[in-house]
């Protein structure tokens, strides 16, 4: 392999790792300003301010929502072209729970809805295990990589779910 393609390819790897980052601090800093008042009132204003915080808040998850879903979609390309190769049918599962777990990830995106986390948690352990089974390492860690994503980005939203 050419070392400008390594090269290239951790480049890309860093810069979604500082893109998410920033992201992620940015989100924990608009929760930081928002502090909840000493006394519980419920009136149309600070409801609607909750709302507009919320709908702010899955503007920027739906982003990184987004980049989970293409990560999952690469999964599935690479276990697609593989499988052409070889011929595994193993590899052939494994891009349709890819191509699957990318749409759970955009439909998440739309309801907001906490099972469907769990749902996807599901879908992307089982070719992961498979790959730790088997002792293929880097794809089940390839394959923990959108997973992470979206712990990371759901965990500061998660009381706003349903």
């Amino acid at each position: 392999m050419d070392i400008w393609k390594i090269a290239l390819a951790v480049g890309i790897l860093i810069l979604v790792v500082i893109f998410t980052i920033k992201a992620i601090n940015k989100q924990k800093k608009e929760l930081a300003e928002l502090t909840p008042p000493a006394r519980v009132t419920h009136n149309k204003q600070q409801e609607e301010k909750a709302n507009q915080r919320v709908a702010r808040q899955w503007k920027a998850t739906g982003i990184l929502l987004d980049l989970a879903a293409i990560g999952n979609m690469y999964s599935a390309f690479v276990s697609t072209s593989s499988a052409l190769k070889n011929g595994s049918w193993i590899l052939w599962i494994d891009a349709g729970l890819s191509v699957i777990a990318a749409v759970v990830v955009m439909v998440l995106k739309l309801k907001r809805d906490l099972n469907l986390v769990y749902l996807y948690v599901g879908i992307i352990l089982l070719p992961s295990l498979f790959f730790l089974a088997t002792g293929q390492y880097i794809p089940a860690v390839i394959h923990l990589f959108p997973l992470v994503l979206v712990y990371l980005v759901i965990n500061p939203v998660r009381k706003d779910m349903k």
